[in-house]
């Protein structure tokens, strides 16, 4: 399940940044800085899950900074994924019309 998810979030970004490269509007650059802030997150908030997988009395210490890039991932990606469907909504109704 955690394959599927990572492979989702790459998905998302990768297509975000691939789409979007050219941007002409402020939302167009909000999704392709969003698209690489979330792979460049992603090796510290994969990291940060195998440290909270294996933190067995409390030997790595504090994980709240690997919680803070997980939400910066939550958010890229989301950011990502919204202008995605857009883009996408918007081409489906340029093709019936």
């Amino acid at each position: 399940m955690i394959q599927t998810i990572l492979c989702l979030i790459v998905f998302i970004n990768v297509c975000a940044i691939y789409y979007f490269r050219s941007y002409s509007s402020t939302n167009e650059k909000v999704a392709f800085y969003s698209g690489i802030t979330g792979l460049v997150c992603m090796p510290l908030s994969g990291m940060g899950l195998l440290l909270a997988a294996t933190n067995i009395q409390g030997v790595h210490g504090n994980l709240g900074g690997y919680s803070f890039v997980i939400i910066i991932l939550l958010f890229a990606t989301c950011a990502s994924a919204y202008s995605l469907v857009k883009l996408f909504l918007k081409r489906i109704k340029l093709k019936q019309d």
